[in-house]
């Protein structure tokens, strides 16, 4: 069972959802507690077409083609993230 998709979101989620219930439970994790932090399967299905779409729609874009800035949009843009006085 691929629970998370290789999702780092979906994965904090469940493990955010397991560490609340087992603080409710005082410090105790059951077996039931993880059915109920993971998504049900019809969930997974979605996100897992949507995930999916998603990739197809973005299929040969490459880092570094911000085709939408321009060469000076770009350097100004540069200019802000390093900061006055930072060379």
């Amino acid at each position: 069972m691929n629970a998370s998709l290789g999702s780092v979101g979906l994965l904090k989620s469940q493990l955010l959802q397991l560490a609340s219930l087992q603080m409710k439970r005082g410090g105790k994790l059951e077996v039931s507690d993880l059915a109920c932090a993971l998504k049900p399967p019809k969930q997974l299905r979605q996100i897992e077409t949507e995930i999916l779409l998603g990739e197809q729609d973005i299929a040969g874009a490459c880092y570094g083609d911000a085709a939408s800035e321009s060469e000076v949009a770009l350097k100004e843009l540069f200019a802000k993230l390093k900061g006055p006085g930072r060379g």
